[in-house]
């Protein structure tokens, strides 16, 4: 029996985001150390990629950082040129801009994931957008791959002030909607399903 809405999450359920988040940095360190010679590559990736685990690692951290996701790449390397000994802020900012932009040319969809979202919609199925993020960023993604025209609802964390996993995120969806909890399956990636699986009576899909 099908739900009569589903919740989607964007970033690791729609639109692959994490997957190319170390090669993008690989690139961007590797490109900036061509042209800069005193620089070791390597050494500046591995850095890098020791200060962002340790940056995300924490949730007040990640709730804040996700919500300027360009901020939050100057303040990765500026924090990784400090464990090396590196004062040069222009040159961290250079390779966090350098970063935050590869990052979003280089999205792609999961497989299927307009057709699924079709279907859904041909089925008669309400779908709402719910994610967490900066309003500049996630919009784009959603404009980037047209993907407004599938959902009755779009919320947004940075527009909105709150996100997942606080209930109020999730009863703004059911009262726009004018729906129950039982009338609605939320689909998110494994991770996120472990912090946000809380919400009573909402039936909760694993993707990928």
């Amino acid at each position: 029996m099908f739900p009569k809405a589903i919740f989607f999450d964007l970033d690791d359920t729609i639109v692959s985001f994490s997957a190319r988040a170390g090669a993008t940095w690989f690139d961007v360190c590797d490109n900036f150390c061509e042209k800069n010679k005193t620089f070791k590559s390597k050494e500046l990736f591995e850095s890098i990629n020791e200060y962002r685990t340790w940056f995300w690692s924490d949730d007040e951290r990640h709730r804040i950082g996700r919500n300027d996701m360009n901020l939050s790449a100057r303040q990765i390397v500026c924090g990784a040129f400090s464990k090396l000994g590196i004062i040069n802020q222009e040159y961290a900012y250079e390779i966090a801009d350098n970063y935050s932009k590869k990052r979003l040319e280089n999205l792609e969809l999961f497989p299927k994931a307009l057709e699924t979202l079709a279907q859904l919609n041909k089925n008669k199925i309400r779908l709402a957008l719910i994610t967490n993020g900066d309003p500049y960023a996630q919009r784009y993604k959603i404009r980037k791959f047209s993907l407004e025209k599938y959902f009755e609802l779009i919320l947004i964390e940075g527009e909105l002030g709150y996100g997942k996993p606080d209930k109020q995120i999730y009863q703004h969806a059911l009262i726009s909607l004018d729906l129950m909890p039982k009338d609605v399956w939320i689909g998110f990636p494994p991770p996120a399903f472990c912090k946000f699986h809380r919400f009573s009576h909402i039936i909760f899909m694993i993707f990928h």
